[in-house]
C-alpha cells in the first residue's frame, strides 16, 4: 500500500497542498468491506493473547486507567516484566463499559502495518497504530474481545 491508496478516494496531491499542516481531514469510505480493520479482523488480532499485556493493551474505566489487577494475570509476573491480559477479566470489564487502547497494533496486524509503513515512507517519520475503542461508541453486538479464548 502507498500513501495515495491509503487516502483514496481523496486525492493525495490535494491533501498535501490544502490540508497537510493546515486542517484535519476525515475521509469517508463508501461500500461494504472497504474498511481497513473490520470488527471480525480486529477480534482475530485481539485473540493473539501472547502479544497483549498491560503495556500493549491499555484499559480505561470511567475515564480512568484500570488497575492491571482488574484485567491482567499478575500472579507470575517476573520483576521488570509485563502482566499478560486475562481474557475473562477483560471481557468482564468491557461488559461493564470499559474502553481500550491497543498499542502498536501494526506489529501484529499486517494490513495496519502496511498503512503505518506507507505513512513512514511518505513523511520520513516514525508512525504507530494505536486504535482507541471507547465503549460508548462500540455497538454491543460487536463487543471486542468476544473471540478471545477463556482464561
Amino acid at each position: 500500500m502507498d500513501f495515495a491508496e491509503f487516502l483514496a478516494p481523496f486525492d493525495a496531491g490535494t491533501f498535501r497542498t490544502q490540508y497537510f499542516g493546515r486542517q484535519p481531514l476525515h475521509i469517508r469510505r463508501n461500500g461494504k468491506g472497504t474498511g481497513l480493520l473490520p470488527w471480525r479482523r480486529f477480534n482475530e488480532v485481539l485473540a493473539l493473547t501472547p502479544y497483549w499485556n498491560e503495556e500493549s493493551l491499555k484499559v480505561y474505566f470511567r475515564s480512568r486507567a484500570a488497575l492491571r489487577e482488574n484485567y491482567c494475570d499478575t500472579t507470575d509476573v517476573r520483576p521488570g516484566g509485563f502482566a499478560p491480559v486475562n481474557p475473562a477479566k477483560l471481557k468482564a470489564l468491557m461488559a461493564l463499559g470499559a474502553s481500550l487502547v491497543a498499542n502498536h497494533l501494526h506489529r501484529v496486524c499486517p494490513e495496519v502495518g502496511a498503512v503505518v509503513a506507507a505513512l513512514e515512507r511518505e513523511f520520513a517519520a516514525r508512525a504507530f497504530a494505536l486504535p482507541s475503542l471507547p465503549f460508548r461508541r462500540m455497538p454491543r453486538s460487536r463487543s471486542s474481545m468476544r473471540s478471545l479464548p477463556p482464561a
